[in-house]
């Protein structure tokens, strides 16, 4: 049973959340733009806050890293726009998502054509020092329009969890950080009735 302690905002770094002008961007073409049904990226700048790979072909490989100084275990979530259905249709159903943490690697395929417009837990990992997030575009060519994909690189949050991933603290800021049905569970379970070799999985210590 895991044990759940209680913190007040004082024992809680505060949320870290990295937009797209704050990774780096590298590849053959990127950019950023404008879709008017794509108006719920993550930031203030108007038209539009996010980057993309102006639907090239995917093997001119597109990547954004975000990267942070972080200590103890942080939930890692992924922002991309898209609640607006004439958004999702361009945007790709796996676009890859590696978390680099304490005692290696771990891989996700992000669904960008869901959940669009908010912050989507991808799971939680250890830290020591530095925390890095990198998204890109390859193989990302499988939105509904096939051939004419958007991938985008908006935001990402690192969310306190607390000094291991197995003692959580209840921070004011991350209540649901400790919600088991991130996408990184999600995947876990899937792989197991699949009986698929599970790649990767969160929680690390």
């Amino acid at each position: 049973v895991m044990v759940v302690a209680s913190a007040t905002s004082n024992d809680c770094p505060a949320d870290v959340i990295m937009n797209d002008a704050d990774a780096v961007i590298s590849g053959l073409r990127h950019g950023e733009g404008w879709y008017a049904p794509c108006d719920d990226s993550y930031g203030g700048r108007e038209p539009v806050d996010f980057h993309h790979d102006f639907a090239t072909k995917k093997d001119n490989l597109v990547t954004a890293k975000y990267i942070s100084s972080l200590h103890g275990c942080w939930a890692v979530s992924e922002w991309h726009p898209g609640a607006n259905p004439m958004c999702a249709a361009y945007l790709p159903k796996t676009a890859p998502l590696v978390v680099y943490h304490k005692g290696g690697q771990s891989t996700f395929n992000v669904d960008q054509s869901k959940n669009g417009g908010s912050f989507n837990e991808i799971g939680s990992f250890l830290f020591d020092g530095t925390a890095t997030v990198e998204l890109s575009n390859r193989g990302s060519d499988d939105c509904d329009y096939k051939g004419s994909c958007w991938w985008i690189a908006d935001a990402v949050k690192f969310s306190y969890v607390g000094p291991s991933c197995h003692a959580p603290v209840q921070c004011p800021q991350n209540e649901a950080s400790t919600k088991p049905q991130t996408l990184a569970t999600a995947q876990h379970k899937a792989a197991h009735e699949l009986e698929t070799e599970l790649r990767s999985v969160g929680d690390y210590v």
